[in-house]
C-alpha cells in the first residue's frame, strides 16, 4: 500500500558547516531537535567511515544520515540528515571525474508527483575552472532525476559581493533555474559562503534565518522552511514475530521433547519433513504464537530520562535570553556545557548498565557493541511502496540473470561424453547411514544457523538440540537412503546491496542471499 499522505505546515531545513560532528554530536542533534529540523545539509562532518559511533548516535535521536566521507585523511565530508519518519532514499548520481568538491545526494518523496532531489556540497581550496565544469556535469545529471531540486552546503565562494567567481557561479546555477536564497553572512569573519539553491520556488523566503549567535563552529547555521504541501510519511513498520523472552522455557523444552520422541518418519522424505516441521510449529504456536508488532520511529535516544529532558528545557530557556547581556550569554554557555556533559554521562551509564545486565551473554554484548558502533545496517531496498510488486521485480530480475548466464555457457553434446569408466577403483553406490554421535559432532563443529522460516528459531533449537538429535538423524538417513532432499531446497532470498555507495534503485546492484533450512544444510554436511 502507498505511504499515508499527511499535510504538514512546512518542512524545516538546516544548512550548516559543523566543523566536525564527531566531537559535538549531542549539541548538533539538540540543534536539529530544538528547531524541529526535518532535513539538514551538513558539511565538514569529519567522518572517516560509513558507520561508526557518531552515525549510531544520530540514529538514536530519530534521524538517518547519508554522507560522503574522506577515508584517506581527516576533514571534509558532505552529509544529508532526515527525520526517520519521512519518505527518503539516497541516490547515486552517475557523474565521473568530479575532483573539485565532495557531495552526497538523496530524494525525499512528498507525493507521487513531487520528489525533491537534495544535494549537499562541500568545496574548499582555490576556485578552479574545473569546479564549474564539475558542477555543470552534476547539475546536468541531477536535472534528469527530478524537476524539484535543493542544493546546499559550503561552497567557499563569497556571494555577498560581485566578483569573478560569484558571477560565474550565479550564471551557471541560473542556467538550471536555481536561485541562491541566502544573503546574510554565514561565517564568523563575514561573508556569505554557505549557500542554498532552489530551482522550483519551494522555499518560504520569509522563514530564512541565520543563527549568527551560534558559537559551536566558525560557520553559522541557516534555518529555513519550505512552503506548505503534502509530504509522504512512512507508516510504522508492522512485523509478525514471536515473544521468545517471556515464555516458560522448561515447559517448552518438555513439549518439544515429547513431540520429537513421538514423531515418526513416513514413506516419502518430503512428507516426513513436513510432518516434523508441523509438529514443531504446533508446539511453538502454543507457547509463543505469531503476533503483529508495530515498530515505531525513534524520537529520542534510549537514555533520555526526565532529568535530561528538564536540562534540555533549561538550556533552551537560557538560549532565548543569551543576547540580553554578557551575564546571560555566559550563563547560557555554562548550561549548554552542562547539558552536553549530562548527555555523555547518561549515554555512558545506559550502555554500562546494558552490558552489566547482559554479562555472560556474549551474543547480547555483541549486539550492544554493534549497535553503538552502527555496524548493523538496515538492508536498503529500492523505494517501491508496493512490496509484492518489489518482490516480483527482484524475482524476475534474478531469474533473467540466471537465464543469461546459461545462454553464454558453452553447450555440451551428450553424444561426445565419455561413457567408459575413468576409475577402476571402488565406486560410491550408496551412503553409509549417519549415527547420532556423528551427527552431534558435525553440529558441534559447524554450529547452528537457521533460516527465518525454519521449524524452530535458532535460539530455541540451540537449547534443545540434544533432544532433537534422534529424529534429525532419522530424517538425515531417510534422505541419504532415498536420495531425496525434496522440500529442503526452498530458500528465503534476501536481496542485498553489493556496496552501500551503489544506487539502490538499480536492481543490478543487488546480489541474492539464500537462507536454506537448517536440516537441508545439515544433510549437505553429512554427505561432505
Amino acid at each position: 500500500s502507498l505511504p499515508k499522505l499527511v499535510t504538514v505546515s512546512q518542512l524545516k531545513i538546516l544548512v550548516w558547516n559543523a566543523r566536525s560532528i564527531n566531537n559535538k554530536c549531542a549539541d548538533t542533534m539538540c540543534l536539529l531537535q530544538d528547531n524541529s529540523i526535518d532535513m539538514a545539509f551538513l558539511t565538514e562532518t569529519w567522518l572517516t567511515g560509513h558507520a561508526n559511533s557518531t552515525t549510531a548516535d544520530i540514529k538514536s535521536y530519530g534521524y538517518v544520515i547519508f554522507h560522503e566521507y574522506r577515508s584517506d585523511y581527516k576533514g571534509g565530508g558532505a552529509a544529508l540528515l532526515f527525520k526517520s519518519n519521512l519518505q527518503f532514499h539516497s541516490i547515486q548520481l552517475k557523474v565521473s571525474g568530479i575532483t573539485t568538491f565532495e557531495f552526497t545526494s538523496a530524494i525525499i518523496t512528498c507525493t507521487s508527483d513531487m520528489k525533491i532531489l537534495l544535494i549537499s556540497i562541500y568545496r574548499t581550496g582555490p576556485v578552479l575552472k574545473k569546479f564549474y565544469e564539475d558542477l555543470d556535469n552534476l547539475l546536468g545529471v541531477a536535472r534528469l532525476r527530478s524537476d524539484y531540486m535543493l542544493v546546499g552546503g559550503d561552497f567557499n565562494i563569497h556571494m555577498e559581493s560581485i566578483n569573478e567567481h560569484s558571477s560565474e557561479l550565479k550564471q551557471l546555477t541560473s542556467s538550471y533555474g536555481f536561485d541562491q536564497v541566502i544573503s546574510q553572512p554565514t561565517h564568523i569573519n563575514g561573508g556569505t559562503i554557505d549557500l542554498l539553491f532552489d530551482n522550483s520556488n519551494i522555499l518560504d523566503h520569509e522563514t530564512l534565518h541565520v543563527k549568527s549567535d551560534f558559537s559551536l563552529s566558525d560557520h553559522f547555521p541557516l534555518l529555513c522552511s519550505t512552503k506548505t504541501f503534502h509530504v509522504a510519511q512512512k507508516k510504522p513498520k508492522v512485523i509478525i514475530t514471536r515473544d521468545l523472552k517471556r515464555l516458560d522455557k522448561n515447559q517448552l523444552s518438555s513439549d518439544i521433547m515429547n513431540a520429537a520422541s513421538n514423531s515418526k518418519t513416513l514413506s516419502q522424505f518430503s512428507n516426513s519433513c513436513k510432518k516434523f516441521f508441523d509438529e514443531m510449529n504446533s508446539v511453538l504456536d502454543l507457547h509463543a504464537p505469531l503476533t503483529p508488532k508495530t515498530i515505531s520511529f525513534v524520537a529520542n535516544a534510549p537514555w533520555f530520562d526526565t532529568e535530561y529532558k528538564n536540562q534540555r528545557k533549561l538550556r533552551r530557556k537560557a538560549e532565548k535570553h543569551k543576547n540580553k547581556d554578557e551575564y546571560h550569554m555566559t550563563l547560557f554557555k555554562e548550561i549548554r556545557a552542562e547539558t552536553t556533559i549530562m548527555a555523555n554521562l547518561k549515554k555512558r551509564q545506559y550502555y554500562s548498565n546494558l552490558l552489566e545486565k547482559n554479562k555472560g551473554n556474549m551474543r547480547a554484548v555483541y549486539d550492544v557493541v554493534n549497535r553503538e558502533l552502527d555496524r548493523k545496517q538496515e538492508n536498503t531496498l529500492p523505494p517501491e511502496p508496493d512490496i509484492p510488486q518489489l518482490s516480483k521485480s527482484f524475482n524476475e530480475y534474478f531469474n533473467e540473470k540466471i537465464v543469461k548466464i546459461r545462454e553464454v555457457l558453452p553447450s555440451i553434446n551428450c553424444g561426445q561424453i565419455e561413457t567408459e569408466p575413468v576409475y577402476s577403483d571402488s565406486y560410491l553406490n550408496e551412503f553409509v547411514p549417519c549415527t547420532e554421535d556423528e551427527l552431534r559432532e558435525i553440529i558441534k563443529e559447524t554450529g547452528i544457523k537457521c533460516a527465518p522460516n525454519d521449524f524452530l528459531p535458532e535460539i530455541i533449537l540451540k537449547e534443545n538440540i540434544d533432544g532433537l538429535i534422534p529424529i534429525l538423524c532419522q530424517l538425515v538417513n531417510q534422505s541419504l537412503s532415498t536420495g531425496s532432499i525434496e522440500g529442503l531446497k526452498i530458500a528465503d532470498i534476501i536481496p542485498t546491496l553489493k556496496d552501500i555507495k551503489l544506487d539502490h534503485e538499480d536492481l543490478k546492484n543487488y546480489r541474492p542471499i539464500s537462507n536454506l533450512s537448517f536440516l537441508g544444510k545439515l544433510i549437505e554436511r553429512v554427505v561432505l
